[in-house]
C-alpha cells in the first residue's frame, strides 16, 4: 500500500531553484529524489526534492519533521510531479 502526501514545494526562490523547476518542473520528468540536508542552517529536518543534484525546494517543515525521522531510519522516498503553480 503507498501513501501519499500533496503538498506545496518550499523554499523555490533559493538558490537555482527557481532555474531547476523550469528546466524540470514538467510531466516528462515527473518522479523527483528526496534527499536529507540535516546540516540546513534553517531547518535540522530539511528535505530537498531535487533531480540528480539539481534542487528544486523542499518539504515543507511540518511535512519534514515527520519524513526526516523516517529517512533517518533507512527509509527511502520519492515526490511524484503533479503541477506547477504559474502566473500567467
Amino acid at each position: 500500500m503507498m501513501n501519499s502526501i500533496i503538498t506545496k514545494i518550499a523554499g523555490v526562490t533559493y538558490g537555482n531553484c527557481q532555474r531547476h523547476i523550469k528546466l524540470l518542473g514538467n510531466p516528462g520528468i515527473n518522479i523527483f529524489d528526496l534527499k536529507r540536508e540535516p546540516e540546513n542552517q534553517h531547518d535540522e529536518n530539511a528535505v530537498w526534492i531535487g533531480f540528480g543534484k539539481y534542487k528544486i525546494g523542499y518539504l515543507p517543515k511540518n511535512i519534514a519533521k515527520t519524513i526526516a525521522v523516517l529517512m533517518d531510519a533507512g527509509r527511502k522516498f520519492t515526490a511524484e510531479f503533479v503541477s506547477k503553480n504559474q502566473s500567467p
